[in-house]
């Protein structure tokens, strides 16, 4: 398995050296012939774009699960479809069982949602037993369960998950199955969640061509729900970005993407930069909660901290680096070992710098033995005749 990674999902053997991936449960038997078949008959259409909305897709997954087309949402991979969940729902509370995919936090983190586990008992080989329904209580808003289990194996019977559906109905929350693992066992359709789908648009059922045919390459995961609004809502879910932003320049580039919403902080403009600082837009600031925080610096210190020249405007930083999950500065290569007049934080808040190709070797290898990610962009340089 991969741990303490920054992709924890698995199947990364591109790194050298891996002969044998145990980190990923796929179908040992590999992929099908029929599936390699139908990949090569695809090969000349592959200069066109593929069907955004999956139609002949939807259409037979529905005919094989035996459901209407509309319940059916096709993604790129079951974890495709976790993260447009999370990002659909935005719940502040969510319960997860431990040990699990981990997959689920992880999509649950980006909207900054608590994340509560239920720690499974090894005394009782991890099975999950019905002292879960104790723990779906408010104010939990989703469930996220993997039937069977990743990666304890271990599949509850139908009693007790439609006994764990009625209480996440009673408390409010949306019932999030994976079942991806599921077809794997011969007692699968006893214990799939399916035939609740038309009477409960509560329950969300994941599903993925990718273990059992062995086809992690291609990418191809779909979801089941009775619920069209959350469902649509999946669908529009990765073209959405909202940017909040002090910056009139950055705030004008973006508006020219139809699919950014952008919301401009009000306040005090400064000339110097065309930014707004001040109370006003701290005011504005503290209604929201942000996922990802983008800031510029005038100095960075590994010993000092993360300066800025402008009072106000370390201020407001400060501000916006205490709301967000990830914190990624964006430093000239310059501004290292430098210090500016107000400090906006320790270097250890930083969970990533984006710099120019000017930096120093040793500053690159001092960033990531703090545990900071570095991402190196390459600076195209011009001369004037």
């Amino acid at each position: 398995m991969l741990y303490q990674m920054e992709n924890q999902h698995g199947g990364d053997v591109y790194g050298g050296g891996i002969t044998l991936d145990f980190s990923a449960n796929t179908n040992p038997l590999g992929t099908p012939p029929g599936v390699l078949e139908a990949v090569c008959r695809a090969l000349p259409r592959l200069h066109r774009y593929p069907d955004p909305y999956c139609r002949q897709l939807v259409q037979a997954i529905a005919t094989h699960e035996q459901v209407p087309a509309s319940y059916v949402l096709c993604g790129n991979g079951a974890a495709d479809l976790i993260f447009r969940l999370a990002l659909a729902k935005r719940p502040r509370h969510a319960l997860v069982l431990a040990p699990t995919f981990a997959e689920y936090e992880a999509a649950l983190e980006t909207v900054g949602c608590d994340v509560r586990r239920y720690a499974l008992d090894e005394a009782n080989d991890f099975a999950m037993t019905e002292d879960v329904l104790g723990a779906i209580q408010p104010p939990v808003e989703i469930v996220f369960l993997c039937q069977p289990n990743n990666p304890t194996g271990q599949a509850a019977d139908r009693a007790l998950m439609r006994r764990i559906l009625a209480k996440c109905e009673e408390v409010g929350a949306l019932l999030a199955v994976d079942e991806c693992f599921l077809d794997f066992l011969p007692d699968g359709e006893a214990l799939t969640m399916k035939p609740e789908l038309a009477a409960h648009g509560g329950l969300f059922i994941l599903k993925a061509f990718t273990k059992l045919y062995g086809m992690a390459g291609v990418r191809l995961g779909y979801g089941l729900c009775a619920d069209e609004d959350l469902l649509a809502r999946m669908r529009r879910a990765l073209r959405e970005l909202t940017a909040i932003t002090t910056s009139l320049s950055v705030a004008t580039t973006l508006a020219e993407n139809d699919e950014c919403t952008v919301i401009q902080l009000g306040g005090a403009l400064r000339n110097s930069s065309f930014s707004v600082v001040g109370p006003f837009a701290e005011q504005m600031l503290r209604q929201f909660s942000c996922s990802k925080l983008f800031f510029g610096v005038d100095g960075f210190d590994l010993n000092y901290g993360v300066t800025t020249t402008n009072l106000m405007g370390g201020h407001l930083a400060l501000m916006m680096i205490e709301t967000v999950q990830k914190v990624i500065a964006l430093v000239d290569s310059s501004k290292f070992g430098r210090r500016g007049f107000c400090k906006m934080c320790d270097v250890d808040r930083i969970d990533m710098v984006i710099t120019d190709d000017g930096v120093s070797p040793i500053v690159v290898e001092q960033l990531q033995e703090a545990g900071i990610d570095v991402r190196i962009v390459e600076v195209i340089r011009t001369t004037v005749p």
